[in-house]
């Protein structure tokens, strides 16, 4: 099984930029878009793991993370922002690197995972486990696998959408995380669909429901996104405002909402009106 989506230091910092400042915790870096409560989850999740793997804990009472909550909340790049800690911390020529080498993140999906013949994505998902423990690409690498959207892959066995290869899927998962080395490997799942996922799944890791972000967080996003679609100053102004005023009165809910935000002002700025595509969005939402 060939791994396209192995994420390494150098990986973590074009995506988030490099270290700007540390609190002895966390970092802050360059593109960090955070709010507090994601802050406090990723130092939680991080320190967890450390104490994990810097003790030599190879059945740790951790074995990862449940990520739940709705769609463009933060929940793959907090995993990702997780990763990136853990590579700083545990990087080749740091107190904690020897003996084991640098952190690697395995980003697994459906697609990873799925194959029409009998048995084979039951052999697939044993891989990644299998490649876990062994290093994916070296044996000293610690590593983070990331199920996104894990609904996808295990589903509950109760639910009416369940099929009976889900069951053997679920059953592989179940024994190969009750087998996880800790000491050198956490597993992180996120979902859209909490309800959707087996308990037998959730109950083996430490759940956070992620919600709604910051308001602060949602128009430092929107003005990031401004500042490359080169917004003047009384844009990103009107554009702040609204953004804290929507966000405020409840109908703004995710990154994503907030991202949308600034194309609609883009395309209405380029028009000089509203395009039809928002004021469909907004009948459809009952917007004011």
């Amino acid at each position: 099984m060939q791994f396209h989506h192995l994420i390494s230091l150098p990986g973590f910092e074009d995506r988030f930029g490099p270290v700007v400042s540390a609190d002895g915790t966390t970092s802050w870096t360059e593109k960090d878009l955070m709010g507090s409560f994601h802050r406090r989850v990723l130092s939680e999740m991080v320190e967890i793991v450390s104490h994990q793997w810097r003790s030599g804990l190879r059945r740790g009472a951790i074995k990862g993370f449940f990520l739940s909550g709705p769609p463009g909340v933060g929940k793959t790049s907090l995993a990702l922002r997780v990763a990136y800690e853990l590579g700083l911390r545990f990087r080749d020529g740091s107190a904690d690197a020897p003996p084991d080498g640098p952190v690697v993140l395995a980003l697994i999906d459906g697609g990873d995972i799925a194959r029409a013949r009998y048995g084979e994505s039951e052999e697939r998902l044993g891989e990644v486990f299998t490649r876990a423990a062994k290093g994916f690409s070296d044996p000293r690498q610690r590593s983070i696998v990331l199920f996104d959207d894990v609904e996808s892959i295990l589903m509950a066995r109760g639910s009416s959408n369940a099929r009976e290869w889900h069951f053997s899927q679920d059953s592989v998962f179940f024994h190969a995380v009750d087998e996880l080395d800790t000491s050198r490997t956490a597993v992180f799942l996120t979902s859209n669909r909490p309800d959707l996922v087996d308990d037998a799944i959730t109950d083996r890791f430490l759940s956070y429901a992620i919600g709604t972000p910051d308001h602060e967080l949602m128009v430092e996003v929107a003005l990031r996104r401004a500042e490359e679609l080169h917004f003047d100053e009384e844009q990103r102004d009107r554009l702040a405002r609204q953004i804290e005023q929507t966000a405020r009165a409840g109908r703004l809910r995710s990154i994503r909402e907030a991202e949308r935000a600034v194309v609609q002002q883009y395309v209405q700025d380029v028009l000089g009106r509203a395009s039809v595509a928002h004021m469909a969005s907004v009948a459809r939402l009952g917007e004011p």
